[in-house]
């Protein structure tokens, strides 16, 4: 590992249920000496990405400012986001985006809805990697080895995996649903909740994600399938069309002033 990615790991360690870390904790938790972890912690603070909180360490102002960015110029937020507000204002239901980055699937962006239904993943969040209707979409697009991989990976999500308890049995229902073109899960992350998911995947797997709508069990039970999968399919499509719309849209350079005059 190179020293930026030793310094970078240190940013790993921040979560909601520990916002303060001290000198100690993350020297001893990534087997650093005091010099080095003084020497990466004074790095991350003059950058903006860690800031003095008492007697030890919080994430800095840095990581607001990144967010703001993100949410204004990332172009799969950028293109998802009227996508998104459509589902959810005309059908009454949450709207989620996922994306798997490195081995985690996160909750990129998140819309709600008036309805009562429970959605305790919002942006932010850090997905179970083996359930759910997203990330089953997201994974059934991924390489055979890369499935493996993820499934090694998460040794404890396994009990709660509706996908298999071995490799063989977890990569066959992933075949299923790459087939299906789309996943359904009931319950799987909110008891009461039920979700719908396409993946949302380019031709070299550098976009790997998935929208999904939420909808409680009880309406759902109501709703014809069928097209409520072919509603999402279509969001899916006109997500991705949006992106390779964006990518593609060239901004004309403005002439020279001698070549203007020169036309006119």
């Amino acid at each position: 590992m190179s020293s930026l990615a030793k310094m970078l790991s240190i940013l790993d360690l921040f979560a909601v249920d520990r916002p303060v870390l001290t000198v100690e904790d993350i020297t001893t938790e990534l087997q650093f000496t005091r010099p080095t972890g003084y020497r990466y912690l004074r790095e991350l603070h003059n950058a903006g990405l860690i800031t003095r909180f008492g007697g030890g360490f919080s994430l800095g102002p840095r990581a607001i400012e990144l967010d703001y960015i993100i949410r204004e110029s990332d172009p799969l937020l950028v293109a998802g986001k009227p996508v998104m507000e459509e589902l959810c204002e005309r059908y009454g239901c949450h709207v989620t985006l996922l994306s798997l980055i490195n081995d985690k699937i996160i909750c990129v962006d998140h819309i709600s809805s008036s309805s009562d239904v429970t959605v305790t993943y919002g942006r932010g969040h850090v997905m179970p990697v083996l359930r759910g209707a997203g990330a089953k979409a997201i994974l059934s697009k991924l390489p055979r080895s890369r499935q493996r991989r993820l499934f090694a990976l998460y040794p404890e999500e396994h009990a709660a995996s509706v996908l298999g308890q071995t490799v063989a049995q977890f990569c066959a229902a992933l075949q299923e649903i790459r087939k299906a073109e789309h996943a359904i899960s009931l319950g799987e992350l909110d008891q009461n909740s039920v979700g719908i998911a396409v993946p949302i995947v380019n031709d070299d797997a550098s976009l790997a994600s998935a929208i999904v709508i939420v909808l409680s069990k009880q309406r759902f039970v109501t709703v014809d399938l069928s097209l409520m999968t072919r509603i999402v399919k279509n969001a899916a499509k006109l997500l991705m069309d949006n992106i390779e719309h964006a990518a593609n849209r060239t901004v004309p350079l403005v002439q020279p002033a001698r070549r203007r005059a020169k036309d006119r």
